[in-house]
Parts: C-alpha cells; structure tokens; sequence
C-alpha cells in the first residue's frame, strides 16, 4: 500500500512528499509526490527545487483521488465567469523560465476533496531531463489566498 501524508489543518510546518524512489520526469503526468490526506484543508502551498537541465516547460499540477485505494484521478479546474457561463479546464502550473529555480506554488481545494497528489511533466524533454531536487507541502489557511 502506496504511504500517505497526513496534512493537519493547524500545522502549517512544509513536510517532504517527495515520492520515494524519485521518479523521472517525461512528457506525460508522472506522480512526483506520495498521496496527501488533506481533509478539512482550504489549500496547499507546494515548494519545489528544480534543476531544469536541458527539459523546458516544465509543469506542475494537483490531482485528487477519492479515496485512499482509488486509482481514480480528478483534475482540480481553473474556472473563468463569462457572462452567465462558467468555464472550466484543468489547472496545471507551467514554469516559464527554464532555469533552475526554488519556487511556490499555491493549490486551492477548499475542503472539498479528501486526497491530493502532485504530478509533473517536461513541456519539451531535454537530452538530460529535470530533476526535482526537493519538493514540499504546507497547509495554506483561509484568508492566505
């Protein structure tokens, strides 16, 4: 059984999810961190060190899974209001800047969903592809974002 990270609302301490062994970055979604349980959370920030190497584009999005033994994964949606439609796409997070970079990123789930994994894709592999040297989570509070 894959481990799971429990995430607690009141701890806001980044915690390492890094999926063990280190998985290597391709052109499809690949899962670069082990399974959060993020129950009764608004959001995650997710700090990531990368050095990007020869790949561009490299991006970065959260995926939830229902439950624990589900193989299931539901894209989180970015929506857009135009007039009275509400649009929806997946949310994924794309580092412009092919360098190597510590960065954050901030995931909004709104207490909505019981589970939440990372996953990563090289936009354009390189000969030598990215190499994600740390990745950690934290909880975000309402009000942070």
């Amino acid at each position: 059984m894959p481990t799971t990270i429990i995430l607690r609302q009141n701890d806001n301490r980044a915690v390492d999810i890094q999926k063990i062994p280190v998985v290597p970055i391709t052109g499809a979604w690949v899962d670069v961190s082990e399974l959060m349980n993020v129950k009764q959370i608004e959001g995650i920030a997710v700090w990531v060190d990368v050095t990007i190497n020869d790949s561009k584009n490299l991006r970065f999005r959260a995926v939830s899974v229902p439950s624990e033994q589900s193989v299931d994964e539901f894209n989180l949606p970015i929506q857009t209001v135009e007039s009275d439609i509400i649009k929806v796409k997946p949310e994924f997070f794309e580092f412009e800047d092919d360098i190597d970079q510590k960065i954050l990123f901030q995931v909004s789930i709104g207490d909505l969903v019981p589970y939440v994994k990372i996953q990563v894709q090289a936009g354009l592999l390189g000969a030598t592809v990215a190499v994600i040297n740390q990745l950690l989570a934290s909880v975000t509070k309402k009000g942070d974002y």
